[in-house]
């Protein structure tokens, strides 16, 4: 079964209303995949409000320094398990090879299970860093040693890292 897409176009602009952007994205008609078909799994967790809560206050008692990272290409750095082929986007149709289509190797926004793939990347990455990623909340990774303790909260496609000042180089580092 094939994938259709379609562009979505944003203006993004700043507090004052001044145009600071603007932003196309290709993105899949994923309400057309079939379960079993097109993908598995869509299930992702993110960090629960509670935890988020308590992560900030530990923050504000300890004197402890807080980085908010939006993942700005999320959705497209999963590795597709399933053989999905797309076609042709609008607009970048190959005059005469009008039936040739694409198969993916990434995820796209839009697919159900983009955000499952992001997340499955995002886990091997902290796991090979060292962090462990809490039995409470799947949302909640941990990375302890004598000298310092650095939190990561996952919330869709954004971060929050919660870290003493002396470990700011090491939260830098979790980022690169």
């Amino acid at each position: 079964d094939l994938i259709s897409s379609k562009s979505s176009f944003k203006i993004k602009k700043d507090q004052n209303g001044r145009i600071k952007r603007f932003k196309a994205r290709l993105v899949a008609r994923g309400f057309t995949q079939i379960k079993g078909v097109n993908f598995e799994e869509t299930f992702s967790p993110t960090v629960k409000q509670n935890t988020l809560r308590l992560l900030l206050a530990i923050a504000a008692h300890g004197d402890l320094e807080t980085k908010h990272v939006d993942f700005v290409t999320a959705f497209l750095n999963g590795e597709l398990e399933e053989d999905i082929y797309m076609t042709q986007p609008e607009g970048f149709v190959v005059p005469g090879k009008e039936r040739m289509v694409l198969k993916l190797k990434k995820t796209l926004y839009g697919f159900k299970q983009s955000s499952h793939e992001r997340k499955k990347k995002l886990d091997e990455k902290l796991k090979v860093q060292g962090f462990n990623r809490s039995e409470l909340d799947r949302g909640l990774y941990f990375r302890a040693t004598k000298s310092f303790i650095l939190f990561i909260a996952v919330y869709v496609d954004d971060m929050l890292m919660v870290y003493s000042k002396a470990d700011a180089k090491e939260a830098a580092a979790v980022i690169d």
